[in-house]
């Protein structure tokens, strides 16, 4: 963001305030990428007191699934849409870091997908093949419970393949331990797609 403020001009000392020119630009792009009105588009703040825009999970996953096949978005936004999948897909580290589930699924896709987590337990998925977006959003705003309902998503519909899921098992289900480290459960999602 402050890069882009140098590039263009635009004051850096208040980039982080919904109203400066950055933050406009990016939400009248999320807006057509997403094809959301972007009136429409409710303004929150994260942790890092960086604005971030709510929209419902269809047109966020209608947005993953543009990025991840830039042929359905309008021509000024697919390069920028392939540069993104490139590179989340060449250093999927650098999305959620060493042991975070969005590298471990980005690894796992081989370049097929992108996931990525998003404030207070949303997680969006953008795949070549087939081309498809998926979004969720765990009510209770539980991050960890995010890629677990990832998971079962993907497994319904037969994403990963065997090797795929291997790699990615223990986020889908996990043992559930007591203080001393026993095993006295297990965590696992409950529901199907409908």
């Amino acid at each position: 963001m402050l890069a882009t403020c140098l590039i263009k001009g635009y004051p850096i000392d208040t980039y982080l305030d919904p109203l400066h020119p950055l933050q406009q630009e990016i939400l009248a792009i999320l807006a057509e990428v997403c094809s959301y009105p972007k009136d429409e588009i409710a303004i929150g703040m994260d942790g890092c007191n960086v604005p971030v825009f709510a929209l419902p999970i269809y047109n966020m996953a209608l947005g993953f699934a543009r990025i991840a096949n830039p042929e359905y978005l309008e021509p000024e936004y697919r390069q920028a849409a392939m540069r993104i999948f490139s590179a989340m897909n060449k250093h999927p580290e650098m999305v959620s870091g060493t042991n975070g589930f969005c590298t471990a699924l980005i690894s796992a896709g081989k370049g097929r997908l992108i996931g990525k987590i998003g404030a207070q337990g949303a997680y969006c998925i953008g795949i070549k093949k087939p081309k498809l977006g998926i979004a969720l959003k765990i009510e209770d705003g539980s991050l960890g419970m995010a890629s677990m309902a990832a998971m079962q998503v993907l497994s319904e519909l037969q994403l990963p393949n065997t090797e795929e899921y291997k790699l990615l098992a223990h986020f889908h289900k996990y043992p559930s331990l007591n203080d001393d480290k026993h095993t006295v459960g297990e965590v696992f999602p409950v529901f199907k797609l409908s």
